[in-house]
């Protein structure tokens, strides 16, 4: 069984995304004893196991990025939500200007790594954000 506390933490944890909470469910009941309740330890080893069996995947896009979208990859991760082209945010993250952030925005969502709601940005692949989070930390 699970508490509803740790049933929220992995639906929350895939970004509510249904393929992958199908699959860290069943990966979390496969590490989860036959006679006992799920404890957070066998949902964080569940979230590793689907973070690794993806990490070929992952690494074969991550490969594939300019020295600048993992910049700008970097400063979405740090928490900045907006404001990408303050001077302050470019000066941190190494970028060279707006019209390259601009740029690799587009270039990002070409390639199917955030999508653009407004002026809001986010992961297309919540399991990919916890994997650059855990490389780029």
């Amino acid at each position: 069984s699970i508490s509803a506390e740790l049933a929220a933490d992995l639906v929350e944890s895939v970004s509510r995304h249904t393929q992958y909470v199908q699959h860290l469910a069943h990966l979390a009941f496969y590490f989860t004893p036959e006679s006992g309740t799920m404890t957070a330890a066998e949902l964080e080893q569940s979230i590793q196991t689907l973070i690794k069996d993806n990490q070929p995947l992952f690494q074969s896009e991550f490969e594939q990025l300019s020295k600048q979208q993992v910049a700008f990859l970097r400063m979405l991760m740090s928490g900045v939500t907006s404001g990408f082209t303050k001077s302050e945010n470019l000066k941190k993250f190494d970028l060279n200007s707006s019209a390259a952030v601009s740029k690799i925005l587009a270039a990002l969502e070409k390639k199917d790594i955030i999508d653009r709601y407004g002026t809001e940005v986010n992961f297309t692949d919540p399991v990919f954000r916890l994997w650059l989070n855990r490389i780029l930390s």
